[in-house]
């Protein structure tokens, strides 16, 4: 709490951003929604983060009126600055057509931005978009890359076999030499998208009965 203040009474986004959550939890200070988007909008400036908060806090009505219109200018900005968060968001907003209209193509766009974020759930939403052609042209290869780094991000639990699942339906569709296309073409995309692993190679290997990564 000591060093969250005093890095925010210096400027720092992060310390600001820290404080913020801080008060609007309750942790460390009584619960004070206005404290905290004051420490949230002091560090909007500097972080598309911290924009992502303020527009949270709009859409929740927490220390200010809510208004969704303001919430979605912030949130938007978040996005636009590089956000993953309110990238994913925006994503689910223009899917569900709330507060904005029902737009696949939008939706998928920011997916991907939030994917290439390193955002698990918009890289395995992002896949199955590919899957199955919402949005986006069908494509079965890229649809196992993004869905395969949804898989290695996650850790083991619910999340992850639900992640497991979704890449053994995409590799069912696969030959084995779409398969090893699909392989080359992950571990071409770098660490920033991340690596199938292990627990990938297992579950395709479970679908095709014969290693597909040697």
């Amino acid at each position: 709490m000591k060093r969250a203040a005093e890095a925010a009474a210096q400027g720092d986004p992060d310390g600001q951003i820290a404080l913020g959550r801080m008060y609007e939890q309750g942790d460390g200070f009584p619960q004070n929604f206005p404290e905290a988007i004051r420490w949230y909008m002091k560090a909007a400036a500097a972080s598309p983060r911290a924009k992502h908060l303020v527009g949270l806090m709009y859409a929740n009505g927490r220390g200010v009126s809510r208004d969704r219109d303001i919430a979605l200018k912030w949130i938007a900005e978040a996005a636009t600055g590089g956000c993953a968060e309110a990238q994913h968001m925006l994503g689910s907003m223009y899917a569900r057509g709330k507060g904005v209209p029902r737009d696949m193509e939008k939706a998928a766009a920011w997916f991907r931005m939030a994917a290439e974020n390193g955002d698990d759930g918009a890289q395995l939403i992002f896949g199955l978009m590919l899957r199955d052609g919402r949005g986006v042209p069908r494509d079965d290869i890229a649809a196992y890359v993004w869905i395969s780094c949804a898989v290695a991000s996650r850790p083991a639990g619910q999340k992850r076999e639900i992640a497991i699942e979704a890449l053994e339906s995409v590799a069912r569709r696969l030959d084995a030499e779409r398969l090893r296309e699909a392989q080359v073409r992950l571990l071409a995309t770098g660490p920033a998208a991340g690596s199938p692993g292990p627990v990938a190679h297992a579950a395709i290997d479970r679908i095709s009965g014969r290693p597909v990564h040697s």
